[in-house]
């Protein structure tokens, strides 16, 4: 069906957030209204997880990254999840768009290389060496959402940019082990105990390790996602992949939630909270 609607509707005619007509030399298939509405992370972001960080927030770290901590060592993203950004992960998700996910994994690479670039000109010493090749793990998705939808967004994205930084790619180690709840309607105390337990090592792979013989294991693995909000999912998959004995976990994904304060309890209050 994706490929039948990309021959009516290309990704190279029509914006991939708002539908108006451009041509092939816009980049992630985004018209220039787009591109500029969408809240690019140019600005100080937590050194942790990677998100942006809010005005006021000192020291280098997000709130809940400060408070909870994270599984994973490291998050990059692209951008703010609001507005257009917002748009376009739910038009890829919900509207048979499945090559939207290639056009996101193209504004990650773009990310990649503005980050490689910044760690070079940081350290001289390392100007001219390659950047760290990691194997890249598509967040499993739910299979029923899976089957309903036909593609899992982030294995297409994993993919793409894959194919982009030139690592490999493994589908074939991380997997759900039951379905969850779904997370949109979730707080983020439930969201953990949503995703406790809920993935686990393929069982191939889980004799490699058992065995000692996984040769993935002394390696960085970068987690591919679209988005990461609370961060449960995430941190659901790194710790399986560490306790399986992955070193090094980077979370990788197109847009990041916002870093926001608790509400006061006043204005818990207030809500009926």
């Amino acid at each position: 069906m994706n490929n039948m609607l990309n021959l009516f509707f290309p990704g190279n005619i029509y914006c991939a957030a708002c539908g108006n007509l451009i041509d092939d030399t816009r980049p992630y298939a985004l018209c220039d209204i787009c591109v500029r509405e969408i809240a690019w992370h140019t600005g100080d972001v937590c050194s942790v997880c990677g998100k942006a960080l809010a005005p006021h927030r000192t020291g280098g770290v997000c709130r809940e990254c400060r408070e909870r901590g994270r599984a994973f060592d490291r998050g990059i993203s692209c951008c703010a999840y609001t507005g257009r950004a917002r748009d376009l992960v739910r038009a890829m998700k919900y509207r048979d768009s499945a090559w939207i996910a290639g056009k996101l994994a193209d504004a990650m690479y773009d990310r990649w290389l503005q980050l490689e670039a910044e760690r070079a000109a940081r350290d001289s010493r390392i100007r001219h060496e390659p950047a760290a090749v990691p194997i890249i793990i598509p967040v499993p998705m739910n299979e029923m959402k899976r089957r309903s939808r036909g593609y899992d967004q982030a294995e297409v994205i994993a993919r793409r940019l894959a194919r982009l930084i030139g690592a490999p790619v493994a589908d074939d180690i991380l997997r759900r082990k039951r379905d969850t709840a779904v997370m949109s309607s979730l707080g983020a105390y439930e969201r953990r105990a949503n995703m406790a337990d809920a993935f686990e090592i393929c069982p191939h792979v889980q004799k490699l390790v058992g065995e000692g013989e996984w040769e993935a294991a002394p390696t960085d693995a970068m987690l591919v996602d679209d988005v990461f909000t609370t961060g449960s999912t995430a941190d659901a998959c790194a710790l399986t992949l560490k306790e399986a004995g992955v070193k090094r976990v980077t979370l990788f994904t197109f847009a990041s939630g916002a870093d926001v304060d608790p509400p006061s309890t006043d204005e818990s209050s207030e809500r009926g909270e």
